[in-house]
């Protein structure tokens, strides 16, 4: 999975058609029919040519996190902050530490626009996340 030559070969296609600026280009995935162990098959659903809520959480994540994207396979990594033992990715310590680099941490996040629930108004924040860590 290459986002980084797919997200090149929409934006230059809408280049020459005259669009820059944000752009949002929604994606599904599945496994290729003809061959299952291949890599998963691309269509774009969407594209907006605007800056969307899900572009600004996006941007919000990785302005509070400051770490890394890898452009290819869309990971997020952080510079780990605690001990190398409590980290779960092993192979990703153990490379850095190979390497004599920096050790990173993978990190994701989940974007909802909207919940709706008529008792949620009445669940303290700190219940909420906690809940949700549970679940």
């Amino acid at each position: 999975m290459n986002l980084q030559s797919i997200s090149q070969s929409v934006g230059s296609i809408l280049f020459e058609k005259g669009v820059f600026g944000h752009i949002t280009v929604d994606l599904i995935s599945f496994p290729d029919p003809t061959n299952m162990s291949s890599h998963p098959l691309f269509w774009a659903i969407d594209i907006n040519c605007y800056m969307t809520d899900y572009a600004v959480a996006c941007l919000n994540f990785d302005h509070l996190l400051d770490g890394k994207l890898d452009k290819i396979t869309g990971q997020y990594f952080i510079e780990a902050k605690a001990d190398p033992d409590d980290i779960l990715e092993k192979d990703i310590i153990e490379k850095s530490a190979q390497e004599g680099e920096t050790i990173y941490e993978n990190r994701c996040f989940m974007f909802t626009k909207f919940i709706h629930h008529p008792g949620l108004s009445t669940i303290q924040f700190s219940a909420f996340f906690h809940m949700c860590r549970l679940e």
